[in-house]
Order: C-alpha cells, then structure tokens, then sequence
C-alpha cells in the first residue's frame, strides 16, 4: 500500500503542475504549441466559458446540463487535471489509512514533502515550460 500511495501522490504532483502551468504560463507552455486547435483551445485557461451557452458565463445558461458542476472537468484542461489532483490525494489517504504500524508518520510526511517538491519543480519549472 505504501507504494501505491506514492504512485499516487507523484501523480497529484504532476496534476498540481499542470494545473498552474495552465493557469499561469499557459502562452510559454508545450499546452500552447498543440496544433490541434480543439485540443489547444481545451487546454487554455480562458476558455471556462465552455461551460455556459455562447460562451457567455454572465447567462447562466449551462451549454449542456451540468457542464458548469458535475461536468466541469469535460469542459476545460484546468478543471480535468484538478479533478485528477483530488482523486489521486483522495486515493492516497484512503491507502494511508491500509499502513502497517510500524510505519513512521513523520518520516513519510517529510519523504512525501521532499518528493513533491522535486516532481513539482521538475515538471511546472521545466517538462511543462518550452522556454527553459
């Protein structure tokens, strides 16, 4: 189980990653240079507006029935790769709580800790940013 969980959690990492590399560098991102304009319009941060007919959110109008909750994650890279952050934290308590007792709470905090900050940086520094 303890494997699984940090399968998991270097996998929210690389979510987490993504997720503000979209957000907040999406223009300087290997997301910008996708040909495909679908799937590049899919993966830019504006286009939340997916979510509400004619593209218009101050309508209220839902493009299609619960596009702007249960199904926000279909509309948009950003709400796609948040809801694979959550799933994969969700996936690493529920593992958490299967640990032997002779595991050290403390040590795999800080192993855990120590691993999202070299994934994070790894991929939102460098993977996901084409200038560097």
């Amino acid at each position: 189980m303890i494997t699984l969980s940090y399968i998991f959690i270097i996998l929210a990492f690389i979510f987490d990653a993504i997720d503000d590399t979209i957000k907040f560098h999406f223009s300087t991102s290997v997301f910008s240079k996708i040909k495909n304009q679908k799937i590049n319009n899919w993966f830019n941060p504006n286009n939340y507006v997916n979510m509400y007919k004619n593209g218009d959110p101050s309508s209220g109008i839902e493009a299609f029935w619960g596009s702007s909750r249960w199904f926000a994650p279909l509309v948009d890279g950003w709400h796609f790769f948040k809801m694979l952050l959550i799933n994969s934290v969700i996936l690493v308590l529920t593992l958490s709580l299967c640990y032997h007792p002779y595991v050290n709470i403390y040590v795999d905090t800080f192993i855990m800790y120590v691993i999202y900050g070299l994934v994070f940086q790894l991929f939102y520094g460098y993977i996901l940013n084409k200038n560097k």
